[in-house]
C-alpha cells in the first residue's frame, strides 16, 4: 500500500522503453476506463485501468505546464512512468537525450529534465503530481487521449465528433477549442 504522501512525492521517470505511461495512483487520471490486464515481470501484477493521466512539468523558463499521457493504472507500481515516444506520436515535437539531461522540444515549449546521475541514473521529474485543485482548474482543458492512442474501444468519447486544432498540444490557444468541444457534452465527472 502507498503511504499517504507518496502521491505527492513519487517521482515520474521519463522512460523511452515504456509503451504507455504507468502510475499506481487513480488520482493521476482525468479520464479512466477499468480493465483487467495481467502484467508479468518478476511476478504477475494486474493493470486495473487505463486513461489519460496529467503530469506537471516545468519548462525552461520555470513555468508550470501540464502534459497528458496515456497511462496504465497498476496499483502495485513503485514509480510513475512517462512514455515520451507515445507523447510525441500523439502531440508531435521531439526529444533529445544527452549525458546529463533530456530536452523535450514541444510546440512553443521546451522542457529540460535532468538525469539523476547519483542513484538511479534516469531522467526524473520531481513534483509531477497534479493536485485535485489543479485538476479542477485545468482538467477540462484536455480532450481524452485514448482515441489518439489506438485504444478507441476503451474511449467513451471515441464517437464524439472532434476536429483537432493544427497543434494538438494543449496550450492557451487550443484550450478554448477543447473547452468549447467539452462544453457540449454532459457526463458524470471522473475522480
Amino acid at each position: 500500500a502507498q503511504s499517504p504522501d507518496s502521491f505527492k512525492k513519487m517521482m515520474l521517470v521519463w522512460d523511452t522503453g515504456a509503451s504507455f505511461g504507468l502510475t499506481p495512483f487513480r488520482q493521476d487520471f482525468i479520464d479512466y476506463v477499468e480493465v483487467e490486464l495481467p502484467v508479468k515481470d518478476t511476478k504477475i501484477n494486474k493493470v486495473i485501468g487505463v486513461g489519460t493521466a496529467i503530469f506537471k512539468f516545468r519548462n525552461d523558463k520555470q513555468e508550470t505546464i501540464y502534459l497528458p499521457c496515456i497511462a496504465y493504472h497498476l496499483p502495485s507500481a513503485d514509480v510513475r512512468l512517462f512514455s515520451p515516444q507515445t507523447y510525441h506520436q500523439m502531440h508531435d515535437g521531439s526529444s533529445t537525450v544527452n549525458a546529463d539531461q533530456v530536452v523535450m522540444n514541444l510546440h512553443r515549449q521546451r522542457i529540460v529534465i535532468p538525469v539523476e546521475r547519483s542513484g538511479c541514473n534516469l531522467a526524473v521529474i520531481r513534483n509531477a503530481s497534479v493536485s485535485k485543485r489543479e485538476k479542477e482548474q485545468i482538467g477540462y482543458h484536455f480532450k481524452s487521449r485514448l482515441s489518439l492512442s489506438g485504444l478507441t474501444k476503451l474511449d467513451a468519447f471515441a464517437t464524439v465528433p472532434w476536429e483537432p486544432h493544427s497543434s494538438i498540444i494543449t496550450s492557451p490557444e487550443t484550450t478554448e477549442i477543447e473547452y468549447e468541444h467539452y462544453a457540449q457534452i454532459c457526463c458524470p465527472a471522473v475522480g
